[in-house]
């Protein structure tokens, strides 16, 4: 008779330990049986050039530049054997190397890249320790505004943040301009996606990049932001309010 290399398939861990927390939507515990027992965010480094102005005993700084954040997951992962173990172990460290981030006692978003992976035995029964790091952005939930003319949108951020255009032409149009951004030959009801945060620009399933003049992909600057458009259009726009 065939048995089963996975030992004590029936076994169950019995409670969550620690708070929940969701990689890409899924919900780890549930997902890869890994409690998530820590949480640590480091604030990203600043580096600033600078230069004596020896005439007025200061110096000159140029702009600071603030690093990504890192941040220090430890995850308590349960397997009735080692076999099982290892399962759910690849299966965590995959989920986590480009993922977004959600915990359940915050509203913050964290946009993740796995950097490193350990783990060590603990005193508990079927329970290993692992210890992820990752480079983070932190930022607020998605937030989209609609809007069909100039308007005025107050990003609630602290540092500038990436967003996403899409803009549906009432009519043809031979080009149209948005924040600075020109568009070539749009057509009547279909999407044109300038998407600062994935870095792609398409029009459906067409990429339609050849067809604008972009040289940098649209973001939304701390505080207030005026949105200018050369016509009213239908257009939405979307972006994570990024936290310094």
């Amino acid at each position: 008779m065939y048995q089963t290399p996975l030992k004590y398939k029936f076994l169950k861990p019995e409670k969550i330990v620690g708070q929940r927390c969701w990689m890409n939507k899924k919900e780890v515990s549930k997902a890869y049986h890994a409690d998530l027992d820590s949480f640590v965010v480091t604030p990203g480094m600043v580096t600033a050039q600078t230069t004596e102005n020896q005439s007025r005993s200061t110096f000159v700084i140029s702009k600071p530049q603030i690093g990504y954040k890192t941040a220090t997951a430890i995850f308590y992962l349960y397997g009735e054997n080692p076999e099982k173990t290892a399962y759910n172990l690849s299966g965590l460290i995959n989920e986590a190397k480009e993922c977004t981030i959600q915990l359940e006692r915050s509203n913050l978003f964290y946009r993740a890249i796995l950097t490193s992976s350990s783990t060590s035995s603990t005193s508990f029964r079927y329970y290993t320790q692992v210890t992820l790091t990752f480079n983070v952005m932190e930022s607020l939930p998605l937030t989209t505004h609609e809007i069909s003319s100039n308007a005025i949108i107050y990003n609630p951020g602290t540092a500038e943040s990436e967003c996403i255009l899409e803009i549906t032409p009432k009519n043809q149009l031979p080009q149209y301009t948005i924040m600075g951004i020109t568009i070539k030959n749009l057509t009547v009801n279909t999407t044109v996606t300038i998407d600062g945060i994935n870095k792609t620009v398409m029009a459906g399933t067409d990429n339609k990049w050849a067809d604008t003049d972009l040289v940098d992909f649209p973001a939304l600057q701390p505080g207030k932001n005026e949105i200018t458009m050369s016509s009213n259009q239908p257009v939405v726009i979307s972006y994570y309010p990024i936290i310094l």
